[in-house]
């Protein structure tokens, strides 16, 4: 954005002085926007937007099915009959982080192969660090799901929850407004 403003404002005092017959060269801008080192001179939007959506889809997919996972055995009574039969709680904590480490790797999987292939959104930079990063906010999302299904009795209340908890994230991700444009207090 800066750069087009700049090219405008260029190309405005530019043909001004043209007009005035005086030397177009005394208005150019001593800033020179040269190739960037990631992505393109001229991003598209989707571009801009894909990594942003890749994260809070893994984030959000994360919390609804570690939160609801949880709740169900719990209110199903499964969880307490593990306990009679002497399952110890961190083994309880353990399976569900380990079922759903594997279900979150399938999602990312799936996810970035659709991203990738099937809508063909470049990838400048390791794929590793991607698959990397995105695994790390779907832990996150796993923490928080597990801290939902801890606070709340129901389904019906832990899903609202989880989209209520979305929407903010959605909103201050910097996704659909630039984080620059938002209030100082908001952008920490």
């Amino acid at each position: 954005l800066q750069q087009w403003i700049l090219q405008s404002v260029d190309n405005f005092t530019s043909s001004l002085l043209q007009s005035c017959g005086q030397p177009s060269a005394a208005a150019s801008s001593p800033v020179i926007w040269d190739q960037p080192v990631y992505g393109e001179k001229d991003p598209s939007f989707t571009e801009f937007m894909a990594p942003g959506i890749i994260i809070l889809i893994i984030y959000f997919l994360a919390v609804a099915l570690t939160g609801e996972a949880f709740i169900i055995e719990r209110s199903s009574g499964l969880l307490d009959r593990s306990w009679i039969a002497g399952v110890r709680p961190s083994e309880i904590l353990a399976s569900h982080i380990l079922v759903q480490f594997c279900v979150m790797m399938v999602q990312t999987v799936v996810t970035l192969s659709t991203i990738l292939l099937v809508f063909k959104i470049p990838c400048r930079g390791p794929l590793e660090w991607l698959a990397a990063i995105t695994m790390l906010q779907g832990l996150a999302g796993m923490s928080f799901g597990f801290l939902i299904s801890g606070l709340c009795d129901s389904q019906a209340v832990a899903m609202q929850l989880s989209i209520g908890s979305f929407y903010p994230n959605l909103l201050l991700s910097g996704i659909l407004w630039p984080l620059e444009g938002m209030p100082t207090y908001l952008r920490m």
